[in-house]
């Protein structure tokens, strides 16, 4: 997975480094293969789990500048139906949606033909009626490129995220 450049939406990046740094994405593996995209980021694996807060909502609906569109590969904040509710889930996505631009937080993308190539296989896992795949698909290595910055804590709202 590769961030955006450098200043780019500093609390949404702060959070990805804090929760990478401490283990959840490798807890859990992708929950939902939808179709469109893949979602992950559940320590539960259930669709409920998160660092038990949230963040703000960093998209335009929610009055925060972004720019970056929902094309194949980018990585973006899944969250519920509130502004305010992204914790640490997210979903990359494998084709494009246009729809989503400016309603959730896409702050990345992946990399590369061969993260690409993982993408697709991921997607196309069977899945049963609620979309969890059958076989248990898991992250296995992620990593986050700080530019060499040191990242605090992100800036929490209320909520379980």
């Amino acid at each position: 997975m590769r961030q955006r450049k450098r200043g780019f939406f500093s609390n949404r990046r702060r959070l990805i480094a804090v929760i990478v740094a401490g283990g959840c994405y490798f807890l859990g593996g992708f929950g939902r293969l939808a179709g469109v995209f893949i979602e992950g980021g559940d320590p539960e694996n259930n669709g409920t789990g998160g660092p038990g807060y949230a963040i703000k909502g960093e998209f335009s609906e929610n009055g925060v500048r972004n720019d970056v569109s929902h094309q194949r590969g980018t990585i973006s904040m899944a969250r519920q139906s509130g502004y305010d509710t992204a914790g640490s889930q997210f979903f990359i996505m494998q084709g494009s949606y246009p729809e989503y631009d400016g309603r959730y937080a896409a702050f990345g993308n992946a990399m590369d033909e061969q993260t690409l190539a993982v993408l697709d296989a991921i997607a196309s896992q069977p899945t049963d009626s609620t979309y969890l795949p059958l076989t248990r698909q898991v992250i296995r290595s992620i990593h986050v490129e700080t530019y060499g910055e040191e990242y605090g804590e992100p800036e929490k709202v209320k909520g379980e995220g």
